[in-house]
């Protein structure tokens, strides 16, 4: 399970605010997983580069209105005993008033969750696994531990495309999953590369060769793609480059060697 840190102190508390539409607050809707309001849940928006920010409670409704002091990025905190902790880490405040409904999740209902879909990836129920993970990111939808965990289900159960975007949100939340995403999408992007190089779309095959040695330059065999994309539009210099590239991280490749000499005669040919 991922650890969870508690709650900075010395926060300035505010009042308990009435739900509003004055520019740079935040309104707050907090539901349980049955869907039911949750009161008296402290509620605290801080400041992401000061640390500084206000507090509050939930109204018997759920409720709850913050104003931020200046516009920027801020991190929504919510918790309430019984529950688990939510930390929304990236919540961007405006001129206008912006609206957030985070869900509260009990703690031995998120434990089951966990455990179950643990459990299914273990058994290779991959389709049960990722609908319990998705439902994990429903309460926390900031989590980079579960999206990354929701993109390895995803590469093992074969959707490249979908293990690729979660990957990436992973990354995006938190920066140690760089790597993961390295990986994911390097070697997924090749993949769903390939399968439109073998249906002769050319141009969709670029784009996922393209996002594969983006996410890992070092990954010789999509540049090959890349190559083969190309030259397949009549693209021989860029084509050649690629190939080039290739041969430049795996230069002993007889077919790669073959390939760039049969481009250098067509681009010879054109000029």
């Amino acid at each position: 399970m991922i650890a969870r840190k508690s709650f900075p102190l010395g926060l300035i508390p505010c009042a308990l605010l009435a739900q509003s539409l004055l520019a740079g607050t935040i309104n707050v809707k907090i539901t349980d997983h049955q869907e039911q309001p949750v009161a008296n849940a402290e509620v605290r928006l801080v400041k992401a580069d000061s640390g500084e920010g206000v507090a509050t409670l939930s109204s018997a409704e759920g409720l709850a209105a913050l104003e931020a002091a200046t516009p920027g990025e801020y991190k929504l905190m919510v918790r309430k005993a019984g529950y688990m902790p939510l930390v929304m880490a990236h919540v961007q405040v405006g001129d206008a008033a912006t609206q957030v409904e985070p869900k509260l999740v009990t703690q031995p209902v998120f434990d089951k969750w966990s455990s179950d879909a643990e459990a299914a990836v273990k058994r290779k129920k991959y389709k049960e696994a990722l609908a319990l993970y998705q439902q994990i990111l429903a309460y926390f939808p900031q989590d980079a531990g579960f999206w990354a965990n929701l993109a390895t289900t995803y590469q093992m159960d074969g959707d490249l495309e979908e293990a690729m975007e979660a990957v990436e949100k992973a990354a995006h939340y938190d920066p140690q999953y760089d790597r993961l995403e390295k990986e994911i999408v390097g070697i997924a992007a090749h993949e769903v590369g390939k399968k439109y190089l073998a249906q002769r779309e050319f141009p969709k095959a670029v784009r996922y060769f393209t996002r594969s040695v983006t996410a890992d330059p070092t990954y010789a065999p999509a540049f090959y793609g890349l190559a083969l994309s190309y030259a397949n539009q009549g693209m021989y210099p860029q084509a050649l480059e690629n190939v080039q590239k290739a041969l430049e991280l795996s230069p002993n490749d007889s077919q790669y060697k073959s390939i760039e000499e049969r481009l250098k005669n067509l681009v010879g040919r054109k000029q």
